[in-house]
């Protein structure tokens, strides 16, 4: 589907969109300021180094063990080396080959995608990559991007470099790459088959052998497999861990930030239902998308914060290529 306008007529231009010239000056201003951040406010780190995160636990287990164990192309263990492979460069180590903090290669990263929005007017969306290190962890950042990358891929301009990238990072969350391959099977466009068909590949073999690992896990009882309850129903079993859920049960502030992005999905939910637009059809398979993630973590509904905002956004519709 494709939303252009006619011919015969120039659109009048939004206070939103801006040429391309000056969206490369508001971008450098705005990577200029996120990299002087660097120096004045600490941003928080991709991992927490205390060693009570399982994420953390996983790429040590790698980066220790993975070349001893013998090969088995449906162990856990491959996803995990895929998301070690996006977090090595940010390692601050003495192995890391490229001597620079983990934030200054997340500008790195990201340049490409705040350069993309600010040419085009998204100037907002690009802005929230250069402050969002300040509030949540690399990581989640890190998939917010990757979400935000294949987006922009596939509803506003084919780019095969934004697709794949964006998948790779979408490899980070669980809940990220089921909502990635939702992306892609609902913008099914002819554009950049070889690139989706790959993509698709590799987001349905991360999400099948998690999808065994977990519900080995449920079925025998492991420890961090299993909600407070012991269901043996998956499904009802990982509904319950839901981060939703659990920062309620347990009184966590962030149970306040994850109802507001609940209430805004639902709220761009029923008012795109009632609209016929072309617009708003695409909005509808995009919060539909989202929606899966809210239900299973805390990162599921990271990783759409970027894209709802662009979704939303008046000259949205103008750019539209999907």
């Amino acid at each position: 589907m494709s939303i252009a306008p006619s011919l015969g007529r120039q659109p009048q231009r939004s206070l939103w969109v801006v040429p391309v010239s000056t969206g490369l000056s508001i971008s450098m201003l705005l990577l200029a300021l996120g990299l002087s951040f660097v120096f004045v406010i600490q941003p928080l780190s991709l991992l927490d180094v205390s060693g009570e995160d399982g994420f953390v636990n996983q790429l040590v287990f790698i980066q220790t063990r993975y070349w001893d164990l013998p090969f088995d192309p449906f162990t856990l263990s491959n996803v995990h080396f895929f998301r070690w492979l996006v977090f090595f460069p940010m390692a601050n180590n003495s192995e890391n080959p490229f001597f620079l903090t983990d934030h200054v290669i997340y500008i790195f990263l990201v340049a490409p995608l705040v350069y993309f929005l600010t040419a085009r007017g998204f100037w907002i969306v690009g802005l929230i990559f250069l402050v969002l290190p300040y509030g949540v962890s690399l990581r989640a950042c890190l998939v917010c991007a990757g979400m935000t990358y294949l987006t922009c891929a596939l509803m506003l301009r084919p780019n095969a470099f934004f697709l794949l990238f964006g998948g790779f990072l979408a490899v980070l969350s669980s809940a990220s790459v089921l909502q990635a391959l939702l992306m892609l099977l609902a913008f099914r466009s002819r554009s950049q088959i070889a690139a989706k068909l790959t993509l698709g590949v590799f987001l349905a073999y991360c999400l099948l052998v998690s999808l065994q690992d977990k519900i080995a896990g449920v079925v025998s009882g492991l420890a961090g497999y299993v909600s407070s309850s012991s269901s043996s129903n998956v499904v009802a079993n990982y509904l319950e861990r839901s981060t939703l859920l659990v920062s309620y049960a347990e009184g966590q502030s962030r149970f306040y930030f994850y109802l507001v992005v609940a209430i805004v999905l639902a709220v761009l939910l029923v008012w795109n239902l009632f609209r016929q637009t072309a617009a708003a059809r695409l909005r509808r398979r995009v919060l539909f998308c989202a929606a899966p993630g809210l239900a299973l973590e805390g990162l599921g509904v990271l990783s759409m914060v970027a894209v709802l905002v662009l979704i939303s956004l008046p000259n949205f519709r103008r750019y539209i290529k999907a």
